[in-house]
């Protein structure tokens, strides 16, 4: 049965405020260093009122992957809840800009997501976020016809802080049983892992999730273990398909005892990692929607990563098909 979508994502709809600041910066706000840290309004504009310049783009997690997706050429809606704020409007501005098909869902009584992104030196990015409208999306916006209308729908681990987005996950899930549709869901941060780390493996086990993106913390935290092998040695026995990001060593895929590598060139002018595992899930997800095998999906997810980290913001400036047809991964 043809698709509509070849890939639907669900996440919180966020608008990113990238600004690049020393280290003593965060010693003097005492922030964790390339944590992800949940803020209230109040605290939003007393952080904004001591940065400098920023950088706005559309973002959040699976937003971002969304728009990766859509600028692979590949078709892709989305699902996530704004206002009818300024913010709101850039939101919807970039997501149609990508070819992604957002219908917005808009909520009346709080203002759009910001997060404020403090990126270091070492690209590093230490994110502040206020979830405002985010936090309202729930079972009631999810359309039944829109999620049957995809071939894989992509959840990011962040709406789990959430307990009206957990509801509506459980309802798609329930919603996509018994049929080919899959689904994906990245595992956010480490922080996120250590506390929902329970679902994400019943989930897991019970075959649920069929395709897992996370990075080399996340799985080690997944599993309880200091040693990456041992966490891979664990994460196959569930059979599920998982890419792993490792830095600079590039990334892993597995399914069961399958596994494929694919290695990065040297990155020497890194700028801001925001959004590079995200970049990264579209470019494995768009490899998989075309049929490549597991390799040449994550070095096509390497190949997007690697360019969105060499310049501010979440998002491709270059045209990444050319760059996939130019790596002889896409036609």
């Amino acid at each position: 049965m043809t698709k509509k979508y070849e890939l639907l994502t669900v996440g919180n709809a966020i608008i990113d405020i990238l600004v690049t600041v020393d280290e003593q910066f965060l010693i003097d706000q005492k922030l964790e260093k390339s944590a992800m840290k949940l803020i209230d309004e109040q605290e939003t504009a007393s952080l904004y009122s001591k940065v400098g310049e920023a950088t706005e783009k559309s973002g959040g997690s699976a937003a971002n992957t969304a728009i990766g997706f859509g600028k692979f050429g590949g078709s892709v809606s989305y699902i996530g809840t704004i206002a009818k704020d300024q913010f709101g409007t850039v939101f919807n501005h970039d997501m149609n800009a990508a070819n992604v098909d957002y219908q917005p869902i808009f909520i009346d009584d709080k203002p759009t997501s910001q997060s404020i992104i403090l990126v270091t030196p070492d690209g590093e990015r230490t994110m502040n976020t206020y979830l405002g409208a985010s936090t309202d999306l729930g079972p009631e916006h999810i359309v039944k016809e829109q999620i049957l209308a995809a071939k894989v729908i992509y959840f990011e681990g962040y709406l789990w802080y959430q307990p009206p987005a957990r509801k509506a996950f459980g309802l798609i899930a329930e919603m996509v049983k018994d049929t080919d549709i899959k689904i994906a869901v990245s595992l956010a941060d480490q922080f996120c892992v250590d506390n929902f780390r329970d679902d994400f493996k019943a989930l897991i086990a019970d075959g649920t999730i069929e395709i897992l993106f996370g990075n080399e913390d996340e799985i080690k935290a997944l599993y309880q273990t200091e040693s990456f092998d041992d966490a891979m040695a664990d994460n196959a026995k569930t059979g599920v398909l998982s890419f792993i990001t490792r830095g600079a060593e590039g990334a892993e895929a597995q399914r069961g005892s399958e596994m494929a590598q694919a290695s990065v060139d040297p990155v020497y002018n890194i700028v801001d990692l925001t959004g590079a595992g995200d970049i990264f899930a579209s470019g494995a997800l768009y490899g998989l929607s075309i049929g490549l095998n597991l390799e040449n999906c994550t070095k096509l997810g390497c190949l997007a990563a690697r360019e969105v980290i060499q310049h501010m913001g979440p998002h491709p400036r270059v045209d990444i098909i050319k760059l996939g047809q130019q790596a002889g991964l896409i036609g």
